[in-house]
């Protein structure tokens, strides 16, 4: 019997999530082809409507993975935590980093700010692994005036 593990990429056209849209799927792929079935614990700082993180969980099986957002969700994702609040406050960054300890992977997705993205990379930038990634997805958002 042959096992066929699908490719991130496969997994993620599943979803409707803007890493598709965007190329970060492809991306991601080379990065995490080497360790999606390692014992990893996953941070993602945006859950939107929950795509990119129903990907990580069918990507990787062995992975404790949660979200992180401003804005209180009213749906549920089968094995991921959800943690609710303000991603520049570091009080609520270190209650997530006081259960977990250290995250194999961090993808900030959240507000784009440049003066929250700075200021999570900050707080959290410690509590990654050894050899572990930490990804500022949309950096282009430093250069519009809308975001400061």
């Amino acid at each position: 019997m042959v096992f066929y593990m699908k490719s991130l990429i496969e997994i993620g056209s599943k979803y409707p999530s803007s890493k598709n849209k965007y190329g970060f799927i492809q991306i991601y792929e080379k990065y995490f082809k080497d360790i999606k079935d390692q014992k990893l614990n996953i941070l993602e700082i945006g859950i939107d409507k929950g795509d990119s993180l129903r990907i990580w969980r069918d990507y990787f099986p062995n992975a404790k993975i949660c979200g992180l957002d401003i804005d209180k969700k009213d749906f549920h994702i089968n094995g991921v935590e959800f943690f609710f609040g303000d991603q520049s406050d570091k009080d609520f960054l270190n209650s997530i980093i006081d259960k977990y300890n250290k995250f194999d992977i961090i993808i900030d997705d959240g507000s784009h700010y440049p003066k929250d993205v700075i200021f999570t990379f900050k707080e959290l930038f410690n509590s990654l692994s050894i050899n572990g990634l930490y990804f500022i997805e949309d950096t282009q958002t430093s250069y519009n005036h809308f975001f400061g």
